[in-house]
């Protein structure tokens, strides 16, 4: 279970089940192309080199226009949040712009 109702709320463990980045590109994305709106795609990791590296691979396919960073997930090798720590979250976006097309503002 993923989410779950519980009294008075929700019970959630979502984290970050995923199939992995190269049977993400082989496997899923040839499928993104076909939709009738623009994909994003959804960066996270548990170091800024999981980050950068699933960022360079999505900022080199097409069928991904746009990129976001999931900052928010403590699932990372620290259990710390990116978006917690403003020097994190400066160094996170320095080492993906690096490896992208710049997409977004500085």
């Amino acid at each position: 279970w993923r989410i779950i109702d519980v009294p008075g709320g929700m019970m959630n463990a979502i984290g970050l089940a995923n199939v992995g980045l190269d049977a993400f590109l082989r496997d899923k994305l040839p499928r993104v192309a076909a939709l009738p709106c623009p994909t994003i795609g959804s960066v996270a990791g548990h170091s800024v080199d999981d980050y950068v590296r699933v960022a360079a691979a999505f900022d080199a396919r097409p069928e991904l226009p746009i990129l976001e960073l999931n900052v928010s997930c403590p699932n990372t090798a620290t259990g710390t949040q990116f978006g917690d720590d403003p020097a994190a979250l400066r160094a996170l976006l320095q080492a993906v712009r690096r490896r992208s097309r710049g997409r977004g503002s500085s």
